[in-house]
């Protein structure tokens, strides 16, 4: 069905769409620091996407080797997931894809963040 309606011909993924947008709010991307939340497919894609495009990737994920894993294929850094509040007071964008069902990124984690500096934040 995909195929053969106008959705296959979108080449573009949710990620590098979410990276796009992000960019367009940051003055200097290559001075940038960018967190993804989530290593499933989303994030690994918003991961490649930002890794030619910002000085420092950040991923936090659940499983923290499947976060080292994608963390050292793009020349980035995993975090642990118990320390989102850290990596988010190092990034100027938060990209979160993690696939979960309750929230991560809680007022109480981004209160003291945004209170710094501005953040860029995409929910995807």
């Amino acid at each position: 069905m995909r195929a053969s309606s106008a959705l296959g011909s979108v080449r573009r993924t949710i990620g590098s769409l979410a990276v796009d947008e992000a960019f367009s709010h940051l003055e200097d991307p290559m001075r940038a620091t960018a967190l993804v939340i989530g290593a499933g497919e989303v994030g690994k894609l918003a991961s490649r996407a930002l890794a030619s495009r910002v000085g420092r990737v950040l991923v936090a994920n659940r499983d923290a080797a499947r976060g080292a894993e994608l963390a050292a294929t793009i020349g980035g850094e995993a975090v642990p997931l118990d320390r989102l509040g850290e990596a988010l007071a190092r990034s100027d964008v938060a990209i979160s894809a993690a696939d979960t069902r309750g929230a991560l990124l809680t007022r109480e984690v981004l209160a003291g963040r945004v209170a710094l500096r501005p953040l860029v934040l995409m929910d995807i």
